[in-house]
Parts: structure tokens; C-alpha cells; sequence
């Protein structure tokens, strides 16, 4: 499994979404990570899309870091139950919201 280009991206010229500079071959320079320009597409739907794409390292950190404090909580908040069937029946959302993180993460960095 192969890493991402690190982050923070950025958004340029409202559709195209940049690493930070990079050191390459030839010096440090920008790295054009997508663009999200379209003819079959509003202008406005266009951008929306480029920040989205640009917060996705920031959102993969964001949830990683959530899940392991959400872990650490259900550690604490229900001992030897933690992670068991006992622990969904009490806080179904909040199971299903963890699990659906840990789909996520494991997708966004190239697992099943």
C-alpha cells in the first residue's frame, strides 16, 4: 500500500488542487494532485469539489485521531465490554460511527 502525497493541498485558480512544495529532480516545486474542471459541471459545483479534495488529508487526520480517543473512551467507559455486542447495545450510534471510520481510513489508504 502506497502513501498519499503528504498534505496540507491547496486549493488554486478555484478548480485545481496543489501539494505543498515538494523537493523533485529538478528543485522544489508545486505537485498538481487533481483538477476538478468540467464541462458537464457548474463552476460553483467545480469548487466545491477542489476544497473537498483539498481537506482530505486534514479530514484523514482529523478522523484518525478522533477514532483513537473514541477508542481510549469506550476502553474506559465500559472496561471488559469495550468492543463487544454489550458495548453496541448501549451505544449503537456511536459504534456504528466508529466502525464506519475504521471502513474509511482503512479505504483512504488503499485497504479493502
Amino acid at each position: 500500500m502506497s502513501e498519499c502525497t503528504p498534505g496540507p493541498w491547496k486549493r488554486e485558480h478555484g478548480i485545481i488542487v496543489m501539494s505543498p512544495f515538494q523537493k523533485t529532480p529538478s528543485g522544489k516545486r508545486s505537485l498538481t494532485i487533481c483538477r476538478t474542471d468540467n464541462d458537464h459541471m457548474a463552476e460553483q459545483e467545480q469548487g466545491a469539489n477542489a476544497r473537498l479534495i483539498a481537506s482530505a488529508p486534514d479530514l484523514l487526520e482529523a478522523c484518525q485521531k478522533l477514532l483513537i480517543l473514541a477508542d481510549e473512551y469506550e476502553s474506559l467507559h465500559y472496561g471488559e465490554y469495550a468492543g463487544t455486542s454489550q458495548c453496541e447495545e448501549k451505544d449503537t450510534e456511536i459504534c456504528q460511527a466508529m466502525e464506519q471510520a475504521r471502513h474509511v481510513i482503512t479505504q483512504a489508504k488503499g485497504g479493502a
